[in-house]
């Protein structure tokens, strides 16, 4: 390969806190070491610690670029890549792909939620083609924000699965998210009972529902 540093190695735990205590750090938007430039990081992590999401047998490969950091996640959770800008300040965007996501739906601890500024945030371009929730299917998901001096507005979000579609816009300022948006359905009883409910006794075909959400808590902080 190029000249250059070229990690590699196995970490037990790592969480967002001590990732997010070098990125903050005058050196830590620099990929050279001495008179080395930094080509590649692959690691396997045990457990990784994200905000509300920890990942397990992850593998983790980095590269940078001129201006941004290309991640590689595959792990038992999830697959996928996330280009991330190494000045992580609101001007900046973050553009994440993945494959798959399998998350659950326990409640948030209040104590375990990592708290955001989220007018500091980058904007978010997010695609994931297959999305399960608690082990049942929730299909194709999509969503854009731009970030501003108030905090972050959700300008589409979108889930497309085989029975239901769902389009929303909202905004996320301070610890209050807003939602609100139309879910349509061409077959409701199959939609229900696809997520385990039983439906035996409810008959409907096609349905659309209009919903306004507010809650107290990130957007990644569901329950």
């Amino acid at each position: 390969k190029d000249d250059g540093l070229y990690i590699s190695g196995n970490i037990p735990v790592l969480s967002w806190e001590k990732i997010k205590s070098y990125t903050d750090s005058k050196e830590g938007g620099s990929a050279k070491l001495g008179d080395l430039t930094l080509r590649e990081i692959d690691v396997q992590i045990g457990k990784l610690n994200l905000p509300s999401f920890p990942l397990t047998s992850v593998r983790l490969t980095i590269v940078p670029d001129d201006n941004t950091w290309d991640v590689g996640i595959n792990s038992s959770e999830m697959s996928g890549h996330v280009q991330l800008p190494k000045k992580f300040s609101a001007r900046e965007t973050i553009k994440a792909q993945f494959d798959r996501i399998s998350v659950g739906g326990k409640a948030s601890d209040n104590k375990s939620i990592t708290s955001f500024d989220s007018a500091s945030l980058p904007s978010i371009i997010f695609s994931a083609e297959k999305v399960e929730y608690n082990n049942m299917s929730v299909g194709r998901v999509n969503f854009k924000t731009t970030s501003s001096r108030a905090g972050m507005t959700i300008n589409s979000f979108s889930v497309n699965a085989p029975r239901m579609s769902l389009n929303a816009t909202g905004s996320w300022y301070g610890n209050t998210t807003k939602l609100s948006g139309t879910a349509t359905s061409s077959n409701v009883s199959q939609f229900f009972e696809s997520l385990g409910f039983d439906m035996h006794n409810f008959v409907s075909s096609e349905g659309r529902v209009e919903f306004q959400f507010t809650w107290s808590k990130p957007p990644y902080a569901l329950s």
